[in-house]
């Protein structure tokens, strides 16, 4: 069952490993964007009480954070090379994820799509357009779909918090 303490041990050690996860990225983070004093952030990002919570579930903040650490390492990564697709559509694949466990997210892929598509035509490059459609499609896929099975399950079109259809199911 759910509480048999191998279950616990379970949780909670993939908590922990998904927090430190989160705080070794954000050192990546500091170290590619040459952030002088990058070891306050990573001490920072450690610190917030929701970060190390034990509870016999994995805790949605801490999944949602690290999801959006990822996507900006991952975006961060891309604008240091932006000739390699992957890093952009893992960008837009953690934003999407992080959307459908929080809702409140739901707006950033778009809002970060138009922004890459700004970066690339004034960086000059090519691909601009790609770019911004491979970032956005990532979210169609995962946030519409979604969207689309509460629409086919709830008559509700859409990811929302308040109703609970999302992936976290709480508010």
């Amino acid at each position: 069952g759910f509480l048999q303490p191998r279950f616990q041990r379970f949780v909670l050690i993939a908590q922990l490993l998904i927090w430190l996860a989160t705080v070794f990225l954000v050192y990546k983070i500091g170290q590619s964007v040459n952030l002088s004093g990058n070891w306050l952030f990573v001490l920072l990002i450690g610190f917030i009480s929701t970060s190390w919570i034990l509870v016999t579930y994995i805790y949605d903040p801490v999944l949602t954070q690290f999801f959006l650490v990822l996507g900006t390492f991952a975006l961060c990564t891309w604008l240091k090379n932006p000739t390699s697709m992957w890093w952009i559509l893992l960008s837009g694949v953690s934003f999407s994820i992080s959307a459908l466990i929080r809702p409140t997210f739901q707006i950033l892929t778009p809002l970060l799509a138009v922004i890459v598509w700004l970066l690339s035509r004034k960086s000059l490059n090519k691909n601009g357009l790609k770019v911004a459609f491979i970032f956005l499609m990532s979210w169609v896929l995962l946030v519409g779909s979604y969207s689309f099975r509460n629409y086919v399950n709830h008559g509700f079109f859409g990811v929302s918090c308040a109703t609970g259809l999302s992936l976290s199911g709480r508010a």
